[in-house]
């Protein structure tokens, strides 16, 4: 069953809490902290500059959160994820022909409550996953990383990139298509988007 709308109430009373209290921002803070830096860490030259710009994103989520008005599952996420967005093509136009992150040096999507065996599983399925994703085009890449590193639905990727939903749905229908194509040309990963992507 999908809970989404019980995670948006869940996420709708911490955002309220916060908007409320300041104080309060830090368990909306540690939801969001570990999907941002993994988003933006794939899209920038370094992992210094992923830092940098994480904590200007929240930052400006910070600022910015007394205006912000839930309009229903989802839109806190896609809110938050279009100033990441931003602040990623902010920093592309300033830093120009940098090299990318190394695949190595990208951080793991969060791992809970699994074990030393599973976690070392999870890191490998994701190691597979980014080498693969060099074989997509740029827009298939936002939206897979949007998607695969911030954690987000089709939905949210919309409003993140002020796009229709259907068109981030055959986008990332053929972008997903294109990698498993790209992952089954080694039998261990075979099986590696579909057990590392939350959303399939």
């Amino acid at each position: 069953m999908d809970d989404f709308p019980t995670q948006h109430d869940d996420e709708q009373r911490l955002v309220r809490a916060a908007q409320h209290d300041p104080q309060q921002f830090r368990p909306v803070f540690q939801r969001f902290h570990p999907r941002v830096f993994a988003y933006v860490a794939s899209r920038v030259g370094s992992p210094d500059d992923a830092e940098d710009i994480t904590a200007e994103v929240f930052l400006r989520v910070v600022e910015g959160l007394g205006k912000f008005q839930d309009r229903g599952p989802g839109s806190f996420a896609g809110w938050v994820f279009r100033i990441a967005y931003h602040e990623v093509v902010r920093h592309a136009g300033r830093v120009k022909n940098r090299p990318a992150v190394p695949l190595d040096a990208l951080p793991d999507l969060p791992s809970h409550d699994l074990s030393p065996e599973d976690a070392a599983q999870q890191h490998d399925r994701t190691r597979t996953v980014r080498a693969a994703l060099a074989g997509l085009t740029p827009r298939q890449q936002e939206m897979v990383t949007l998607r695969y590193y911030g954690g987000l639905r089709n939905k949210e990727i919309a409003d993140v990139l002020g796009l229709d939903e259907r068109t981030v749905a055959a986008t990332l229908s053929r972008a997903l298509g294109q990698l498993r194509a790209l992952l089954t040309e080694t039998p261990e990963a075979a099986t590696a988007l579909q057990e590392t992507d939350p959303w399939t």
